[in-house]
């Protein structure tokens, strides 16, 4: 089974009991998706504490409609910086109902396994893992270089 078709199943079932009216945060007419243009700056270790001007163009796209809701893909396109490294940022997909908007993480599929990981260059990390015909194998998250977390891992019946 498509993990996007397992996704919206499930979505679908946590959510039948809502109500569907139009969020006044984040709503679309009809799927041919908006654009805004954005202005900011980056930084990273690697520029010495100097901020650089960034612009980008965010395309915001309803890709499913629920009785409960919509389901958004939101896009940075066109991004300009004068930093020599490229920067890359992925798109985020929410879910949107009348009184929500909930981010829908990206899950990867590698083989049998579907692993959900984030990590941020301070040292915060979460990472959920499963695998087909078995369940949930690993469900770990930490805080800043091991300042503060846990990893559990699952324990084979025996």
């Amino acid at each position: 089974m498509n993990i996007w078709r397992l996704a919206l199943a499930v979505i679908t079932l946590l959510f039948a009991v809502l109500g569907y009216a139009a969020n006044s945060f984040l709503d679309a007419k009809n799927d041919q998706g908006g654009s805004a243009k954005f202005r900011g700056t980056e930084w990273s270790d690697d520029i010495a504490g100097e901020n650089i001007p960034l612009t980008a163009r965010a395309v915001t796209t309803r890709i499913a409609k629920m009785p409960w809701g919509s389901i958004f893909k939101i896009e940075f396109t066109d991004l300009k910086s004068r930093a020599e490294k490229q920067r890359d940022i992925r798109p985020d997909y929410f879910i949107v109902t009348d009184s929500r908007i909930v981010l829908l993480n990206e899950i990867k599929l590698k083989g049998d396994l579907c692993i959900y990981e984030s990590s941020h260059p301070s040292g915060h990390f979460k990472k959920v893992g499963w695998e087909k015909g078995v369940g949930l194998l690993e469900y770990a998250s930490g805080y800043g270089a091991h300042v503060d977390g846990y990893r559990l891992k699952r324990v084979a019946n025996r």
